[in-house]
């Protein structure tokens, strides 16, 4: 009804032209003009909104992917850092392994500590199935470590050199003097050890 309304107004306010013709676009243009133009920005601008919410999901989605190969990359570094120290120690295991032929050795892995002292014991993953046996020796290529004090079929109990309970005897490289290294576990929870029982010249 509206519609029909409006266009009978716009036939009763239509004009000549010049040649004497009558003309309704003019006075329609005129009363149209405004409302088209009013549509056409209010599109406009719907239009540019929705475009900017493709726009913000579309950089949400990039970002999120950006997020993922970041914390992927950082995952593959760690992993190659992870790769090249156990690179180096299965290295350093493998020279001091020739240079010390003359020994039966058997590799091993660190398992477990003792939650209450961490300088008194540690265990490894080999024992009796790998002839692991009370009182041997535990070194690294760096030195000793400690000395086998209980085994179990897959497992050894290692006391650590600088328990205050180990003791072991050596000697002096440059002077030839024998005595005993004792562990020694200073307040600060720092350990070492300290050779005693020398001679007194």
């Amino acid at each position: 009804m509206s519609i029909i309304i409006l266009l009978a107004v716009l036939i009763n306010v239509s004009s000549k032209d010049v040649n004497g013709n009558i003309s309704i676009f003019k006075p329609i243009v005129t009363v149209i003009q405004p409302i088209q133009k009013t549509l056409y920005t209010s599109s406009n601008e719907a239009v540019d909104f929705f475009k900017n919410v493709v726009n913000v999901n579309k950089i949400k989605d990039e970002n999120r992917l950006l997020q993922d190969e970041i914390s992927s990359l950082k995952n593959n570094s760690v992993m190659i850092e992870e790769l090249q120290l156990e690179n180096e120690r299965l290295r350093e295991m493998l020279n001091f392994k020739e240079r010390s032929y003359y020994y039966d050795l058997e590799g091993a892995k660190v398992i477990g500590r003792n939650p209450s002292n961490w300088f008194e014991t540690i265990l490894i993953d080999k024992g009796k199935y790998n002839d692991i046996e009370v009182d041997m020796a535990v070194v690294t290529d760096k030195g000793l470590v400690g000395r086998i004090i209980e085994t179990g079929d897959r497992w050894s109990k290692v006391l650590l050199i600088i328990d205050p309970k180990s003791s072991v005897s050596a000697m002096i490289q440059r002077t030839r003097d024998n005595g005993i290294i004792k562990g020694q576990i200073e307040p600060t929870n720092k350990g070492y050890c300290e050779m005693v029982y020398l001679p007194l010249d």
